[in-house]
C-alpha cells in the first residue's frame, strides 16, 4: 500500500543504494531504528516497490577488537549485522568469518 511514509522510506533506500550505504546508515539518515529500516525494506520488497539493486540482501561485517587479534591466538572477532536487525558476534579464524558471511549472503 502506497503511503507517504512508505514513499519516504523508498526514497531513503534509493539514496542509500546510490551512495553505497549500509542498512544502519539508511536507518540513521531516515531517523529510524535499524530494525525498523529492515522492516520497511522487507515490506517494500514484498510489495515489489524496490528495484532489483535495492532488494539485494546483504550482511554488514564490522571487525571488533582488531588490536587484540594476537591475544586471541590469531583469531578475529566480528559482529555480523543481518538486514533483519539480528546481530551475530563471532570469534574465529578470519577465513572462517569470511566463509560464514558468504554463506549468509546466499540465504
Amino acid at each position: 500500500m502506497k503511503t507517504r511514509r512508505s514513499e519516504e522510506m523508498r526514497g531513503w533506500f534509493a539514496l542509500g543504494e546510490e551512495n553505497g550505504w549500509t542498512i544502519a546508515e539508511i536507518a540513521e539518515a531516515a531517523g529510524v531504528a535499524r530494525s525498523t529500516a529492515a522492516w520497511w525494506k522487507r515490506r517494500l520488497r514484498e510489495e515489489g516497490r524496490l528495484n532489483s539493486a535495492e532488494t539485494e540482501a546483504f550482511a554488514e561485517l564490522v571487525p571488533v577488537d582488531r588490536a587484540n587479534q594476537e591475544a586471541l591466538g590469531g583469531q578475529a572477532r566480528a559482529v555480523i549485522s543481518l538486514p533483519s536487525g539480528v546481530r551475530i558476534e563471532v570469534q574465529a579464524e578470519p577465513g572462517r568469518i569470511v566463509d560464514l558471511v558468504r554463506r549468509l549472503e546466499q540465504c
